[in-house]
């Protein structure tokens, strides 16, 4: 009896979207080397997906020491998010843009 595993893989919107809001980032500590095209991103660091339809869930960004003007609105394309932790980033916070709302979101 042979058993096919289906191997879940990063949503290309969703893997674009997150390129482009780690690209509005300074990532100082490399926290971020794993977000690259070369990866699947339900595997890049502080990154979760659905086990089903690979879409991105929920972000753990906390403690990475981010800094810079980001542009969270970019994150509205990520459409099944759920959950996002941006918190503790220290003395290196990250600014928000002023069109983002937490109702957003």
């Amino acid at each position: 009896m042979c058993s096919s595993h289906n191997v879940v893989r990063c949503n290309k919107k969703d893997r674009t979207t997150l390129l482009f809001f780690k690209q509005g980032v300074t990532d100082n500590f490399n926290h971020l080397s794993s977000w690259s095209t070369q990866q699947d991103c339900c595997a890049w660091e502080g990154v979760h997906c659905h086990n089903i339809t690979g879409r991105v869930t929920k972000l753990h960004l906390q403690f990475n020491r981010l800094a810079g003007e980001c542009n969270l609105s970019l994150l509205l394309g990520l459409e099944f998010l759920q959950f996002l932790d941006l918190s503790f980033n220290g003395s290196h916070a990250i600014s928000i843009d002023d069109n983002f709302t937490a109702s957003t979101l």
